[in-house]
C-alpha cells in the first residue's frame, strides 16, 4: 500500500523546522493540495528515487539499467553531459564541474 503525502503532512514538516520532505515515488502518492501547501510554505518535496527508463538510460549511458537513481543525480548527469558537449575544448575535471552544477541547483 502506498503512503499518502497530504497537506497536513507538509504542514507537520514545516512546523518541525525542516524544509525538505523526502518521499519515494514508487511507494507514495502526493496530493495536489500537498504540492500547493509545500510551495506556499517553501517546503521541498524531494523524490528519493527515480526509475530510469530503458530509453532514457540508453540515450545517456548506452546500456539497459538494473537500478534506480535520484532525480537530482540524473539531472546533474544530464547537465554535465550537455556542458561537456557544448564546450568540448574547455578542460575541467568532473568533480569540479559536478560541484558547480550542485551549487547552481541549490540556489533559488
Amino acid at each position: 500500500m502506498k503512503e499518502l503525502i497530504t497537506a497536513a503532512k507538509v504542514r507537520e514538516i514545516a512546523k518541525s523546522g525542516s524544509s525538505v520532505l523526502e518521499y519515494s515515488r514508487q511507494n507514495s502518492l502526493v496530493t495536489p493540495e500537498a504540492y500547493d501547501v509545500a510551495r506556499t510554505l517553501k517546503i521541498e518535496l524531494k523524490a528519493t528515487d527515480y526509475l530510469v527508463t530503458k530509453t532514457i538510460y540508453r540515450k545517456f549511458c548506452g546500456v539497459r539499467p538494473n537500478f534506480s537513481i535520484s532525480d537530482r543525480d540524473l539531472l546533474v548527469f544530464q547537465v554535465k553531459e550537455a556542458i561537456q558537449k557544448q564546450l568540448p575544448n574547455v578542460s575541467i575535471d568532473d568533480e569540479t564541474l559536478v560541484a558547480i552544477i550542485e551549487r547552481s541547483l541549490d540556489e533559488e
